[in-house]
């Protein structure tokens, strides 16, 4: 008679959850295909952005680990390791290449050749100098915080049904 009524209980059983539909809605190559994009489209952005403004911003690597980890978890439906070590793969690459892509750029243009042509002219001494005086620390430390982001956000986030359809599958294969 004193009791309260429970709002939070369910009156309908909840929906039962295939597991296996779950495990075959992961795609791989479709995240990757995803993540290369976005790694793509973030470092265009990043080489607009120092050409507008004139400055190197070695911290837009931190921006492409989350829009990276997001590519993955919406295009591969990842549950699995693979899809964190994708995203995070693909981060630190974006992060390196995209600092490449702005040096070469920048020297094009004081060099006043085009991009091109700097390109034909890279030796084994030119890649040396460029790691040793344009690669800081710091590139290395917000290119592996980019991967730690990319590989935070790339999996799928699941519902209290699934990840117990998900366990019990587990539990019934051993």
């Amino acid at each position: 008679m004193l009791r309260l009524r429970r709002k939070h209980s369910q009156t309908t059983p909840a929906p039962a959850i295939d597991a296996a539909a779950l495990l075959n809605a992961q795609a791989p190559g479709r995240a990757l295909l995803a993540a290369v994009g976005i790694a793509a489209l973030m470092n265009m952005l990043w080489l607009w952005l120092s050409d507008l403004t004139g400055h190197f911003f070695h911290a837009f690597s931190l921006l492409q680990g989350p829009m990276i980890g997001l590519a993955v978890r919406r295009a591969g439906h990842g549950i699995d390791w693979r899809f964190p070590s994708l995203a995070a793969s693909v981060a630190v690459l974006a992060a390196v290449s995209g600092n490449f892509l702005v040096s070469l750029t920048t020297t094009a243009v004081v060099l006043d050749a085009t991009a091109l042509q700097v390109l034909r002219g890279l030796t084994v001494w030119t890649w040396q100098t460029w790691y040793a005086e344009v690669l800081s620390t710091a590139d290395f430390i917000y290119a592996l915080f980019a991967a730690a982001v990319a590989a935070f956000y790339s999996r799928r986030r699941l519902q209290r049904q699934e990840i117990f359809a998900l366990r019990n599958r587990i539990s019934n294969d051993d």
